[in-house]
């Protein structure tokens, strides 16, 4: 039992020191518990940016956050801005160009490495990962080109792998590579998990979650698994911190949980919401605790061991709509960033931070049950289908039987017809001379009491009478 109730604080406002303001795209904590934090705006509508807007990022100090710690100067808006998993002097971003860069806060402001616009992505830079290997200078990323790259900030001209999302089964050796562009589902978020190194997660524009393994070496490979999870954009995707096989999408006004064994279905739902949900996260120590923001600028807490309708608490957080949320490792610190180029550190009190010492075991036991609810349901689900597919082909059959037959009656009843015909034909064939001649006789003279009438009527006696 939580003896605390739930509560909030907000720790810190930073604002985006340019002029234009520009909304908050994207936020990320520096590694090991770290206090600095690295805000990357940029105006993302299409054709309606002010021309004036700055292209630089920030870095925050928690300690001193009234100015900004350092300045990343980049060439292009940064629609994404991630710290290194390692070392928190290195960062890389994504580019409203479609490029990528590298950045070693020790040497510049400037970037130390940019990618080839020509080889880089088409569109914006959506999503950005860095990849727990051996050299940690590699990582990943998305765009709305529907395309994933994978890159080494030791050699950035050009990536080292891409991916398409065209997962159409009709493959031709001499098709263009545009043709497959023109098929992909553009990228709108990833999620990647340092405990499952090779796994990764994409959501789609077009409300596809695609479960990835980079080991594979085709599409049909390396997209493992698909997953229509919603309508319209999948706003965020992320999998349970504690429970890996289950993942959180957020997109159409509700928040989806998920199970990688059920691929029809979520196994948990949230209400649909009035308002535009924006973004969500777990939390990265309360395994059964997450919060979404929405548009109207509020942020809603949600734990599903005790409520499932409802948030446990909704933070109006600003006037304007939220972009984007991010959890400290701690788990309590969170990061939300709007569109008025304003982020704000939350800290949250314990009731969403410690779990409970039977949290784990059951949210377990939750997740097991719902899941299990779903297979039963998707296994019934597939057997209605099969007994209407039969159905459908005992009916065609059937409807096939009755059209031949009524065909062989109409061919019966023709034979008939024509055979009653002929034997009346025949018949009449068949009649006796004599009796034709009669009836020749009585043909050649079929006028013969009307002469005798006539006679009757010339005679002079009866004239005279």
């Amino acid at each position: 039992m939580q003896t605390l109730a739930p509560s909030f604080r907000t720790v810190a406002v930073m604002s985006d020191p340019r002029e234009p303001i520009r909304p908050v795209q994207n936020i990320s904590w520096s590694p090991d518990q770290g206090t600095l934090l690295a805000v990357s705006y940029a105006d993302m509508r299409f054709q309606n940016a002010d021309p004036d807007s700055s292209f630089d990022s920030f870095i925050f100090d928690l300690e001193d956050s009234t100015a900004p710690y350092f300045t990343i100067e980049s060439p292009h808006p940064i629609v994404t801005l991630e710290f290194n998993h390692r070392d928190a002097q290195c960062l890389a971003g994504g580019l409203m160009s479609g490029q990528v860069a590298f950045w070693d806060i020790r040497k510049s402001s400037a970037n130390v490495a940019i990618s080839n616009i020509r080889d880089g992505h088409r569109d914006p830079v959506r999503s950005l990962h860095w990849i727990h290997s051996k050299t940690s200078t590699e990582f990943y990323t998305g765009s709305s080109d529907g395309q994933v790259m994978w890159w080494d900030a030791r050699k950035l001209t050009e990536p080292t792998e891409v991916l398409i999302l065209d997962l159409s089964k009709g493959e031709n050796v001499e098709e263009p590579e545009w043709a497959k562009w023109a098929r992909s589902h553009g990228v709108f978020c990833m999620d990647y998990d340092p405990s499952i190194p090779i796994r990764f997660m994409i959501g789609t524009e077009t409300g596809l979650v695609f479960n990835g393994n980079r080991k594979g070496k085709t599409v049909f490979e390396k997209i493992s698994s698909t997953y229509n999870c919603h309508h319209g954009p999948v706003y965020s995707v992320q999998r349970n911190p504690a429970f890996l096989k289950n993942f959180m999408t957020v997109g159409d006004w509700q928040v989806r949980i998920w199970s990688e064994d059920v691929k029809e279905s979520p196994i948990m739902w949230t209400k649909h919401h009035d308002v535009k949900l924006t973004g969500g996260a777990w939390s990265e120590s309360k395994p059964s605790v997450f919060y979404t923001t929405r548009a109207d600028g509020c942020m809603d807490s949600w734990d599903i061991l005790q409520k499932q309708k409802d948030p446990i608490l909704t933070v109006k957080v600003a006037d304007k709509g939220l972009n984007c949320i991010r959890c400290h490792e701690g788990g309590a610190l969170l990061a939300v960033g709007d569109d008025c180029g304003k982020t704000y550190v939350i800290r949250m009190n314990d009731w969403f931070v410690t779990a409970g010492k039977n949290d784990k075991a059951l949210l377990t036991a939750m997740f097991d049950r719902e899941t299990r609810r779903e297979k039963i349901i998707e296994a019934k689900q597939r057997e209605i289908k099969l007994k209407t597919k039969t159905s459908a082909k005992v009916d065609t059959t059937t409807a096939k039987d009755k059209h031949a037959q009524l065909v062989e009656a109409e061919i019966r009843m023709v034979q008939e017809a024509e055979k009653e015909f002929m034997e009346l034909i025949d018949m009449i064939m068949d009649q006796p001379s004599d009796e034709n001649n009669d009836n020749t006789e009585e043909l050649e003279n079929p006028n013969g009491d009307e002469d005798r009438s006539d006679h009757l009527l010339n005679d002079q006696n009866i004239i005279d009478e």
